[in-house]
């Protein structure tokens, strides 16, 4: 009966004083919504995994400075030349883009390049279609479409492991 008795002085003290309820309500909605969403987070990565076929495989790649903290590393940092989808007019499978990137490496060379004096690495049908009619050579990789449907290329791997890809192209010079 002590139970009972305390419930309704609890329900007595909430009427009587309308803040104390407000506050008591707007903490409990706080509590259990931030419960609710660590527990998303929680369930989605730690007890169901990530929605990748391989997160084990998930990198992080940067340096570190001088005192061990982890700092990014930008795509410029990797690469002379990058050409985005807004710098040509007509996007893939037209070759514009990679003979835009041509172009820029041959400037940024000094050097005269041909398509020939290229590799395009690429994993639509399509575009390796496509960059074969003007003259690169190219590598299908099976990340979209299996290796069949990658005939088209000069040569094909299923993945950019640098064994795979050096045992199918002998020629190609790889630093690993």
């Amino acid at each position: 009966m002590d139970w009972f008795r305390d419930v309704r002085f609890a329900a007595r003290l909430l009427v009587k004083d309308r803040w104390f309820t407000l506050m008591a309500v707007v903490v409990l909605a706080l509590g259990i919504g931030a419960n609710n969403a660590v527990f998303t987070i929680v369930n989605a990565v730690l007890l169901r995994g990530l929605p990748l076929p391989n997160p084990n495989q998930i990198m992080f790649v940067g340096t570190r400075d001088t005192q061990g903290r982890d700092q990014g590393v930008s795509l410029r940092d990797c690469f002379q030349v990058i050409v985005a989808a807004e710098d040509v007019a007509v996007g893939k499978p037209d070759p514009s883009g990679y003979l835009l990137t041509l172009k820029l490496l041959s400037e940024k060379t000094k050097k005269t390049l041909a398509p020939a004096d290229c590799l395009v690495v690429e994993d639509a049908p399509t575009v390796i279609r496509s960059v074969k009619s003007v003259g690169f050579p190219t590598l299908g990789v099976a990340t979209s479409y299996p290796l069949m449907k990658l005939s088209d290329a000069d040569w094909a791997v299923k993945t950019l492991r640098p064994d795979e890809v050096l045992a199918e192209v002998p020629r190609l010079k790889l630093d690993v």
